[in-house]
């Protein structure tokens, strides 16, 4: 697999593919992926024979500058956010849903996926659409290929969403920004880093001021600032949980002892169970799209990530267990917790976190669900 790296995320794509970078702001970007040397035409649509991957990434900024109303309505729920954004070709004929509106993830976010079957120009195509919003970005990823390569490209397609790590999440540590949009005041910064130290993990507090101002204007800061300066805890904003899911990697080592250690136990688990997905996920593309060569065990996921530990021991989280048919699969790892956390992909192509235990919070596993 290939890096590639946008302005919102990381990912990887197959070796040998073609990418097409399209630019329309240093926010905004289309990246065209295709597995023969021709790039897809404007609709994402791939030459005869190939396989075609669209990714486009939006900030909610320049979608405002474009288009204000729209902007303002752009939805938290993926499955309102999908048709948003995701339509087929106008001229296309003979359209089926060949696998409905669901929901799934996108690098840990919520995301909606959804595909479709059509001709268009003559051409028989398969259109399979992800959508995610994470926090002031909105990213989504299209599969375009032929009938007779559908398992290829849903194989391809799935090694992309599996790699998916929004910039500064997923274990991907966030650069400082090399010139901050906004200057806060000296007092206000002061009085977010004593509010928040108070939760005994200044690296993270550090980091996540950088974020902000990077990021957030100072008026959209100060209540939210000045309630925390106070020891008050007001409605979390969107950009402070997307700070703290950037930054939680930065103060770990620095994390108090005790009520922090089984979290950051069960952070590597979860770090562990997003390996082998992307693992199994790569396995895929070597087999068809089919996941069943998975299904003789952890093992088998070892051999395309060596980083992958099978048996428990040295105070690390391992993979427990693999259980994969042709077009499903659950991967799940064991932290020294003792808490487990799951990926599982159905038929249909949905993806869900689950956890143990099942019921209330321990740890990173709240209800069931990571």
């Amino acid at each position: 697999m290939t890096a590639l790296r946008g302005s919102a995320f990381t990912t990887a794509y197959p070796d040998g593919w073609t990418v097409t970078i399209r630019h329309r702001s240093a926010e905004d970007t289309t990246y065209v992926l295709t597995s023969s040397a021709a790039s897809a035409n404007d609709l994402g649509i791939p030459p005869a024979g190939a396989i075609g991957i669209t990714i486009d990434e939006y900030s909610l900024e320049a979608v405002s500058a474009i288009d204000p109303a729209a902007a303002a309505t752009v939805s938290q729920d993926p499955l309102a956010l999908l048709p948003a954004f995701i339509g087929t070709p106008r001229t296309a004929v003979d359209e089926v849903s060949s696998v409905a509106l669901h929901t799934t993830t996108l690098g840990a976010a919520a995301a909606a996926a959804a595909s479709y079957t059509y001709i268009y120009n003559g051409v028989s195509d398969v259109q399979s659409d992800v959508v995610s919003r994470h926090g002031q970005q909105i990213a989504t990823i299209e599969l375009d290929t032929e009938p007779a390569l559908a398992p290829q490209g849903t194989a391809a397609l799935n090694a992309v969403a599996a790699h998916w790590r929004w910039a500064g999440h997923g274990g991907v540590k966030p650069a400082a920004p090399a010139k901050l949009r906004y200057t806060y005041a000296a007092g206000l910064q002061i009085g977010f880093l004593n509010g928040c130290d108070r939760g005994g993990r200044p690296a993270v507090c550090q980091c996540a001021l950088r974020y902000f101002e990077a990021r957030v204007p100072v008026n959209g800061f100060m209540n939210y600032a000045t309630a925390t300066a106070g020891g008050r805890h007001p409605a979390t904003p969107q950009w402070a949980t997307d700070a703290l899911q950037a930054c939680v990697a930065v103060g770990s080592a620095s994390a108090t002892p005790g009520s922090q250690t089984e979290s950051t136990q069960d952070a590597a688990a979860e770090e562990l169970a997003r390996t082998a997905q992307v693992a199994i996920e790569t396995l895929a593309t070597d087999n068809n799209g089919s996941y069943a060569s998975a299904s003789s065990g952890p093992s088998a996921l070892q051999a395309y990530e060596s980083t992958i530990q099978t048996i428990p021991g040295g105070g690390r989280a391992y993979l427990s267990a693999v259980v994969a048919t042709s077009d499903s699969y659950s991967v799940t790892s064991t932290s020294t917790s003792g808490d487990t956390f799951s990926v599982k992909r159905s038929s249909t192509g949905a993806l869900t976190s689950t956890c143990t235990p099942s019921h209330g919070t321990r740890g990173n596993c709240v209800d069931g669900s990571w």
